[in-house]
């Protein structure tokens, strides 16, 4: 699991959600309060303040609020990957888990999410969700691999070659297997794995040029144009312009 950003409070009123292609992860959102919309290709249902979201990871969707009535909620960008999520969950509150939520929310406000026990709170809401079957874990090969690719995949000397060694195989079975069992390339999901730790970096504030070397880009050209593909955008008008908001 990787954050990829979070936060709490009430939304501007322009804010809206448009997946016009699969995120790739999950938003989790904890709304307590707002009118909201959401509508995708599974349904399309109002929002209700006190509910627990899942937004699917690979799935089309938007979400619509009334300007009037701002979405306010707890919310995060979970990376399940591989574990993808089809549909939208709304995850039942036990009172452990109200609990949990609640405290997040306070933790945030005195903290605004950078302490260990926010972190800390953050792995239990996981576990939460973890365990409630709405994401299914990956095989015991498939976490292997991904888990491999996450431990190497900022290095600039990165190779598949070195990799399939790693795992005592051929590097043409490499591929192939992790092709199987997570349905992309290695050399995609290593782009998808820096592409997603360079938006959570900018909007850290870093520079440009030191989040394309921190992973492991010794040409930043190459970076800018691989995040441009991935969002639309150049990395700093990301950063100028994406604020982390839900």
């Amino acid at each position: 699991m990787q954050v990829l950003t979070q936060g709490y409070g009430v939304q501007p009123k322009t804010w809206h959600v448009c997946e016009n292609k699969a995120a790739g992860y999950c938003r989790v959102y904890y709304v307590t309060g707002g009118t909201l919309t959401y509508s995708g290709e599974d349904r399309s249902i109002p929002l209700q303040a006190g509910h627990l979201y899942i937004f699917p990871s690979n799935l089309p969707f938007t979400i619509t609020q009334d300007p009037a009535d701002p979405l306010c909620c707890l919310w995060f960008h979970f990376d399940f990957f591989p574990s993808e999520l089809d549909h939208l969950v709304d995850l039942p509150l036990s009172e452990a888990l109200l609990h949990l939520l609640q405290a997040m929310i306070d933790e945030w406000q005195d903290s605004g999410g950078n302490s260990q026990l926010f972190r800390s709170l953050t792995q239990a809401l996981y576990g939460h969700i973890r365990e409630s079957g709405c994401i299914a874990e990956p095989d015991e090969k498939q976490a292997a691999m991904v888990e491999l690719i996450r431990r190497h995949y900022r290095d600039p000397s990165f190779t598949i070659q070195r990799l399939s060694a790693e795992m005592g195989c051929s590097t043409e079975h490499f591929i192939r297997t992790f092709q199987a069992h997570v349905h992309l390339s290695p050399y995609k999901y290593v782009v998808r794995l820096r592409m997603a730790e360079a938006a959570r970096l900018l909007l850290e504030g870093k520079r440009v040029g030191a989040v394309s070397e921190s992973l492991g880009y010794t040409n930043p050209k190459i970076f800018a144009r691989a995040f441009v593909k991935r969002y639309g955008m150049t990395p700093s008008l990301y950063r100028k312009q994406y604020q982390p908001i839900a």
